[in-house]
């Protein structure tokens, strides 16, 4: 198999992954080239939009239409700022879902989105916001953005490096491009690996699809005029706990995001929500 990020010749099987959404394994490829992973979507046949519709409707309960403040979303406009050393002027974020990441920033900000899901699409209408519901690759627009964030779309995608080069040309010189993305590469997925019965929760074929290496992102983005600004690892509020524990949820969610932000330790791979800041150079 052709590792489908740098092309290699030998990316191999690596395991068989059970699918959350059908009764099927997909093969897990790994490049020893780039150090990467991926599945292959053609491997089964599968409507993903109708994946990922109802994944959207699963927030369907939620009120969208009243602005709350979320720490997540606020950590990320401070560190998102601190880089830049001002507010951005203009910020677009491809797969914005509903809209509550654009929100956190000031309204004299231009807050720009581009989400598929026709639901996510009418809430963050609903609250005044400009998105766009269109691939990012289709959509024309007259001037780059000062910041362009992304936060867990890279995995979904058939295509991700054509995507990317599609994103950083909308960042403009000296803008910063922000990548979420789950990373194999981390203690969380060692440990669960080495655990009989128990799979890596990234690992959910066909919805997530790609698992770049740190090697990969940041040489593919250099070749392009970006560079490295900032990177830390964190839990992104992912917890699993028994069911006798469960209560305790929300307690374990915010001590584990107060890891991410206040200690050192956010810059180990412990955890597999790994965020990279890239300032354009070129």
């Amino acid at each position: 198999m052709k590792c489908k990020f740098c092309h290699h010749d030998e990316a191999h099987p690596v395991d068989r992954i059970p699918s959350p959404h059908l009764p099927q394994r997909y093969t897990l490829y790994g490049c020893p080239a780039c150090g990467s992973r991926f599945f292959d979507l053609a491997e089964h046949p599968v409507d993903l939009e109708a994946i990922y519709e109802k994944l959207s409707m699963g927030h369907a309960d939620r009120n969208f239409s009243r602005f709350k403040e979320r720490f997540y979303w606020r950590r990320q406009v401070g560190r998102i700022r601190k880089i830049l050393g001002a507010m951005p002027d203009s910020v677009l974020d491809v797969g914005c879902r509903n809209g509550e990441f654009l929100e956190h920033f000031p309204e004299e900000v231009e807050r720009v989105g581009i989400e598929l899901s026709e639901h996510s699409v009418r809430n963050a209408r609903a609250k005044g916001l400009t998105v766009y519901q269109d691939y990012a690759e289709n959509i024309d627009f007259t001037e780059p953005f000062h910041c362009v964030t992304n936060y867990a779309l890279v995995e979904h995608l058939a295509d991700p490096v054509v995507f990317l080069d599609r994103i950083g040309r909308l960042v403009r010189p000296g803008g910063l491009l922000v990548i979420l993305i789950p990373t194999a590469q981390c203690l969380k997925r060692l440990y669960l690996d080495n655990r009989r019965g128990r799979v890596w929760k990234m690992y959910s074929p066909p919805e997530h699809l790609n698992y770049l290496s740190r090697r990969f992102l940041d040489s593919h983005l250099r070749s392009r005029g970006f560079t490295l600004a900032g990177r830390y690892y964190g839990s992104g509020g992912v917890v699993s706990l028994p069911g006798f524990l469960r209560p305790l949820k929300p307690l374990a969610v915010g001590s584990l995001m107060l890891l991410d932000e206040y200690t050192p330790l956010s810059r180990i791979p412990i955890f597999d929500h790994m965020y990279s800041y890239y300032r354009k150079t070129g």
